[in-house]
């Protein structure tokens, strides 16, 4: 119906804070989000659940910056990162590799949207790394293209050289053709 405040409220009454700050942010009550997402971050439900603990610290960074809270934003994101590296690495030492991948992804996407070149770079590498392992060769070749396109964007030029190196080598290791530009 469009009552976004008022469906907050009762979801927020209710003891549903992920769903009241979607509602809130729906309504551009940001300052209000925040402090919902905050309420999600200190949920006790979520101690042990360190992938959906970072989805709240990302939502809370998010809030914070919509409200001007830098600092406190950028915080809040370091930490999203610090536990999607955590769970990333949990899930490949027990093998589970998609979700291992998806961390690596949801890192690159973190990045991207900060603009933190190293949380970019740590998800395409790791993800590269654990596909060069699992001979998924196409898709190793579609990050190593990928992180290159992005890292000459970015002007970085020591990691596009690096990385190019690393992709020939790895094209003539898998016996490919890899373009030479």
């Amino acid at each position: 119906l469009g009552r976004h405040a008022e469906a907050a409220r009762v979801l927020s009454e209710a003891g549903h804070p992920v769903l009241a700050a979607f509602e809130l942010e729906a309504a551009g009550a940001h300052t209000a989000a925040r402090l919902e997402w905050e309420r999600v971050v200190r949920d006790g439900r979520l101690v042990g659940q360190p992938y959906e603990m970072a989805l709240a610290h990302l939502r809370l960074g998010q809030a914070l910056l919509r409200t001007g809270e830098i600092a406190a934003g950028a915080r809040e994101l370091a930490t999203t990162q610090r536990l999607l590296e955590a769970v990333a690495d949990d899930a490949e030492t027990r093998g589970e590799i998609e979700r291992a991948l998806d961390c690596y992804r949801f890192l690159i996407r973190l990045g991207r949207e900060t603009g933190s070149f190293e949380n970019v770079a740590e998800g395409y590498l790791n993800s590269i790394r654990i596909l060069v392992r699992e001979d998924e060769k196409f898709y190793a070749f579609q990050f190593y293209d990928d992180f290159l396109s992005f890292a000459v964007e970015k002007k970085e030029w020591y990691a596009a050289a690096t990385l190019a190196r690393e992709a020939a080598a790895y094209s003539v290791k898998t016996g490919l053709v890899f373009e030479r530009h």
